[in-house]
């Protein structure tokens, strides 16, 4: 009776003891996911064509968002980034150029529209060093005339621009007059106000009027808004599933590795009241 017993007994702990052991393992197995997806986030931080020297984002902050949850916010990176965006036609003309600088410490972007030619009043003639060296010709001679670096390029055509409104959201800025325009390859009618520029409107109202500095202040006032229109909180969620759209809307040197440093800041910027700044001709 008591060998009976003692092996009722026996086999009653066994499930038991073989659930602990599950769960140890299984414990352990999600430990090991955990380490390898840590070291992996931390070795793309490290690589060469990251943005930033600063590979380390601490959490210091914590916000609300439209839905009311709490969300942390990763520190903005000392120093600054600028990026050159020039824009063409489809047959390949260039359009116009701004200069964005974005200033961490001062939380803020600062959009330049640069004079493409001596009919702008400007001390070069960058669409013929565009035509000649394509964009990566086109950042050396701006840094050559202006001396200041230029980190990242982007190039949009008219249809390229279309499709990130699409994709991105529309563009709202304030019109200072009635706009009745049609041209050869633009039409626009607009009412003085605010107004949301759709995929149609902005890429016209970007090039409708041409030359001169009136039309580079209106391009550096609409740079500044598209920025503010598009760096928010719903966009910066969903950062990483719209790299491929916008990408491919663009000519560019922004890696997917870049873009991975990139999504954090962007993030950030969307949450920690960045200013954008229409910062007229840079001169």
């Amino acid at each position: 009776m008591i060998i009976s017993e003692d092996r009722q007994v026996t086999g009653e702990k066994r499930p038991m003891i073989a659930k602990r052991k599950n769960i140890i393992i299984t414990a352990a197995v999600l430990a090991a996911v955990a380490a390898v997806f840590a070291v992996v986030y931390v070795i793309a931080g490290q690589t060469d064509t990251a943005p930033y020297t600063e590979t380390t984002v601490t959490v210091t902050e914590t916000v609300t968002d439209v839905s009311g949850v709490p969300q942390t916010v990763p520190d903005l990176p000392e120093g600054t980034f600028s990026l050159l965006w020039a824009d063409c036609t489809d047959e390949g003309y260039l359009s116009y150029v701004e200069y964005i600088l974005f200033d961490h410490e001062r939380r803020s972007a600062a959009c330049y529209s640069v004079p493409l030619s001596a009919d702008d009043g400007g001390p070069a003639e960058f669409a013929a060093e565009y035509v000649s060296g394509g964009m990566t010709g086109l950042c050396e001679a701006f840094t050559r005339v202006y001396g200041v670096g230029v980190d990242k390029y982007a190039m949009t055509t008219n249809s390229g621009l279309s499709r990130l409104v699409i994709r991105l959201g529309p563009v709202k800025t304030e019109v200072e007059k009635n706009v009745s325009f049609i041209g050869e390859n633009v039409s626009l009618q607009l009412r003085a106000g605010e107004q949301e520029l759709d995929s149609s409107d902005f890429p016209a109202y970007m090039t409708y009027a041409e030359v001169g500095t009136d039309a580079m202040i209106l391009r550096s006032t609409a740079c500044a808004d598209m920025l503010r229109s598009w760096l928010t909180a719903k966009n910066a969620e969903k950062a990483a599933e719209l790299f491929p759209p916008v990408v491919n809307s663009m000519t560019t040197d922004i890696s997917v590795f870049d873009y991975t440093g990139y999504i954090p800041l962007i993030q950030a910027m969307a949450q920690q009241g960045y200013e954008f700044v229409a910062a007229g001709v840079i001169g």
